[in-house]
């Protein structure tokens, strides 16, 4: 079995997290490796950024490769949470940060890496089996084009989303009661009005809640959250039909035929958090820290900051984390208990 030279940091996982914690450890001067998945996700997601994204782009330098087709500014949200009541719209000019952007996530998250490895990170395709954390240094062992290698380190930063059973070396996570699912569907239809002034809605739905944006690639999205129990009832109903009902009722955006050509799949939206999630020689973070509730647009900005912190500051990652933790939890509280939704 081969093994790698000793990095300063070592991530596992290339999405935002990951590379935020690999671009700041450069800029400490640290030697620091990626390892990310061999087979690689393609899943043709676009989210939502908020306008905090800004100032971590911003102080890297990225903000100039941020455009079409990759993200559209975001000028407003519109939300619908009552049929008897009108839309209401939040303005992007209203927030100290400015616009957020509707972004393609496969394009930001290569940008990214992009960025990590221009700034000296090493990245190795890979999957990792096996986790040995000691209380100075780390080590890992992977698969890399059908050999088996391991790397060691003296910190590890796991950064690989909320479905991974390689935190159960680190940590535990709690997961919440109340499983939810996102149906998630993209369609080809090109909506010209949409794309002349994007905007993300939100709206609730029967059963849960809805919301879409234009896509910057061309085309729209369009996700439908509900319980996990309605996709597993008896008789069980096809996912593209829940889709396509919602988006055939939906208050704010007409369909247009936007559902004639969609694709969808499924993802779980069950809320999930690391008891712990930092260590001597390790941490978590993003999604394997924390999930964030998709509706308030703050992922990608959490990822970037748990990333940052963990590498910069780890001796205030866990008590940022629980502030974190308490104030969007509250406002999740606000929002979904007090019948906003």
């Amino acid at each position: 079995m081969a093994v790698d030279n000793c990095f300063d940091i070592a991530v596992i996982g290339a999405g935002p997290a990951g590379c935020a914690a690999a671009i700041t450890a450069r800029r400490l001067g640290k030697t620091v490796v990626i390892v990310d998945r061999a087979t690689a996700t393609h899943c043709s997601v676009v989210e939502r950024v908020a306008p905090a994204t800004r100032q971590y782009l911003a102080d890297w330098g990225l903000i100039g490769r941020i455009g079409a087709p990759m993200a559209l500014e975001c000028s407003s949200v519109v939300s619908a949470w009552s049929p008897d009541a009108p839309p209401q719209v939040t303005h992007a000019i209203f927030d100290p940060f400015g616009g957020g952007w509707i972004i393609e996530r496969d394009a930001f998250d290569r940008m990214l890496r992009h960025a990590a490895l221009q700034r000296g990170a090493t990245i190795i395709q890979g999957t990792v089996s096996a986790i040995h954390v000691h209380d100075s240094d780390c080590s890992f062992a992977f698969d890399c084009a059908g050999s088996k290698r391991t790397i060691q380190a003296k910190q590890l930063v796991l950064a690989v989303g909320r479905g991974t059973a390689l935190i159960r070396a680190l940590t535990v996570r709690s997961h919440s009661p109340e499983k939810w699912v996102a149906i998630l569907g993209r369609s080809r239809h090109f909506d010209a009005q949409w794309e002349d002034d994007p905007y993300l809605f939100v709206e609730k739905t029967e059963s849960g809640w809805m919301y879409g944006m234009p896509a910057p690639a061309r085309g729209v999205f369009i996700g439908v959250c509900l319980p996990a129990r309605l996709l597993t009832a008896s008789p069980r109903r096809d996912p593209l039909e829940i889709w396509r009902q919602a988006v055939s009722c939906s208050m704010i955006r007409e369909p247009r035929g936007s559902d004639a050509d969609a694709q969808v799949w499924c993802r779980s939206m069950t809320g999930c958090a690391a008891t712990e999630v930092i260590g001597q020689s390790w941490a978590v973070v993003g999604d394997t820290a924390r999930t964030v509730d998709p509706l308030s647009g703050l992922g990608v900005a959490f990822a970037l900051e748990s990333g940052r912190r963990a590498v910069e500051e780890p001796g205030t990652y866990a008590q940022w984390i629980r502030s974190f933790s308490l104030q969007h939890d509250a406002s999740k509280a606000a929002l979904y208990d007090n019948g906003t939704r």
